[in-house]
């Protein structure tokens, strides 16, 4: 059968951004990643074969960079058989607890639920990739790159409060930790850094701030601001989670630091070498990468 419109739309596209010199040889971009959530549906077979010959044909032109799916994890039921394919260089992890169903940010009474499915979540696919590959130095990087929660009553500006949310950031990020020094899982993202921009209106429109949300979607749903407390647990953890790759991971000749926004936000990604054969030995050493 003829492919859908879509693909060779796709393809045209993409190919347009990573072929340019001035992006496939920029050393300031980490990695290419192929949709923001891209549901399979019911055509398992079908999206992993995309997701093969998408990657396949970033890496043919494109050979300083890594490649990841940006999928949401074991929700999506060919997860596991994206994951392995050679060209997929780590797996990602979104998750979203209002969005799937598990908070409502008007009810505290939904809260420790909401909690207990993310952590179970999380397990989850952490060790469901690890037993996947096996053997620990076979196993891919893994990326929480995604997640975050709303203010308390669903609160849209910098003057509503953010206990709940706080409690979240920090009852998630200690339980990561322990992946993170059992080189489980190589950084986490949330979402989303809005710093010193402000929402003017529910929707966004022309000449208004960027806050992280997209357009379609509420303005500050999960922004955060430069004045929230959120930022308190986030350095907390910042200083927690550095140790467990610039200390203990000393041999590694790559390390990726990643900042959303500013370097109090720290998304602490090692990634083996081992990735980046592609890239030449006198260019490794510490390479910040600015998001």
């Amino acid at each position: 059968r003829r492919p859908p419109r879509s693909t060779p739309l796709y393809s045209s596209a993409a190919s347009d951004v990573y072929k340019r010199q001035v992006y496939k040889d920029d050393p300031t971009i980490m990695a290419w990643e192929l949709a923001n959530g891209p549901y399979p549906g019911n055509y398992s077979e079908k999206a992993t074969n995309w997701i093969r010959a998408a990657c396949e044909n970033i890496k043919k032109t494109d050979k300083n960079h890594l490649v990841a799916i940006g999928n949401t994890g074991n929700l999506h039921v060919n997860y596991y058989d994206s994951i392995k394919l050679d060209c997929i260089d780590y797996g990602t992890l979104h998750v979203w607890p209002e969005n799937f169903g598990w908070y409502n940010p008007k009810d505290s009474k939904t809260f420790d639920n909401a909690v207990a499915k993310t952590i179970e979540f999380m397990k989850s696919n952490i060790e469901g990739i690890r037993k996947l590959f096996g053997d620990e130095k076979k196993c891919k990087p893994i990326i929480l790159e995604e997640f975050g929660l709303a203010r308390d009553n669903r609160g849209l500006g910098a003057n509503s409060t953010t206990q709940y949310r706080d409690q979240f950031y920090s009852t998630l990020f200690q339980f990561l930790k322990h992946y993170m020094d059992k080189k489980m899982l190589s950084g986490v993202n949330f979402w989303a850094w809005a710093g010193e921009g402000r929402p003017r209106h529910t929707v966004w429109q022309q000449t208004d701030d960027w806050v992280g949300d997209p357009p379609n979607e509420d303005q500050g749903w999960y922004s955060v601001y430069d004045n929230d407390t959120t930022l308190d647990v986030v350095r907390k953890y910042t200083r927690a989670f550095v140790p467990a790759y610039a200390v203990q991971d000393h041999t590694l000749k790559w390390s990726f630091w990643v900042f959303i926004g500013v370097p109090l936000v720290v998304v602490v990604a090692g990634i083996s070498v081992d990735l980046l054969k592609r890239r030449k030995d006198d260019e490794d050493e510490n390479l910040l990468v600015a998001m």
